[in-house]
C-alpha cells in the first residue's frame, strides 16, 4: 500500500518517544496489535475512515494509496482523534472541509 503521510499528523494515547517508531513500523507493514489509522476517505461522501492496521495487511488494500491523518492505540482512542481533527478543523477553516485542511 502507498501510505501518504500528513505533515500534520495526529496521534492519540501514543508518547513522543514511540511516535517516529510507529510510523516507521507501520510503513514497514511490521503488525501493530490495536493500532488504528485514521486517513482521508477514499469517496467524496465521508471525510474520515478509521481502519485497524491489519486490515493493510489484506491484498486489496497494497493496491490503495491513502493519506494518513491519524494514528491512535485503540479504537476508542481513533474515534476521539476523529472529534478532534473535526473540531480542529471547523475552528480553523469555519467548516468542516477535511481535505482542505490537510492540504488534499
Amino acid at each position: 500500500m502507498i501510505m501518504i503521510w500528513s505533515n500534520n499528523l495526529y496521534f492519540n494515547n501514543i508518547s513522543d518517544d514511540y511516535k517516529a517508531e510507529i510510523v516507521k513500523q507501520i510503513s514497514a507493514s511490521e503488525f501493530q496489535i490495536g493500532i488504528y489509522i485514521i486517513t482521508l476517505a477514499v469517496n467524496n461522501k465521508n471525510h474520515l475512515e478509521i481502519y485497524p492496521f491489519q486490515t493493510f495487511l489484506q491484498p486489496y488494500y497494497k493496491k490503495l494509496q491513502l493519506v494518513v491523518v491519524g494514528v491512535a492505540d485503540g479504537y476508542n482512542s481513533a474515534l476521539q482523534l476523529v472529534a478532534e481533527i473535526v473540531s480542529d478543523t471547523y475552528m480553523t477553516l469555519g467548516e468542516v472541509n477535511i481535505k482542505k485542511y490537510f492540504n488534499y
